[in-house]
């Protein structure tokens, strides 16, 4: 199923930054947004981060080039998750301190 959406051409969003101006994701945007406290800009930016690390494993399990392992790819995700927000807060911090 992740081949047929993702690598066969025939979702509807051809790319992850398309995906993310969806009206679709709207929705968990603003959830997310909501829940990390962070503007949408870097709501947007964790987001892609999390989405391509996400695709990266999907894409890799699919093609059988990784046994998938629940636990593995949820701790990873978490990471990348945990990085990117804070890597985004830090960034909002700093802008806030310069304007």
């Amino acid at each position: 199923m992740f081949r047929f959406l993702f690598q066969s051409g025939y979702a509807a969003e051809h790319s992850l930054l398309e995906m993310i101006d969806s009206e679709e994701l709207i929705p968990v945007l603003a959830a997310m947004q909501e829940g990390a406290g962070l503007s949408m800009e870097k709501t947007k930016q964790v987001f892609l981060t999390v989405a391509l690390f996400a695709h990266g494993y999907a894409s890799i399990i699919a093609n059988n080039g990784l046994e998938y392992n629940e636990k593995l790819v949820a701790e990873h995700l978490e990471r990348a998750w945990n990085g990117a927000f804070l890597a985004a807060k830090q960034e909002e911090n700093e802008h806030e301190e310069t304007v």
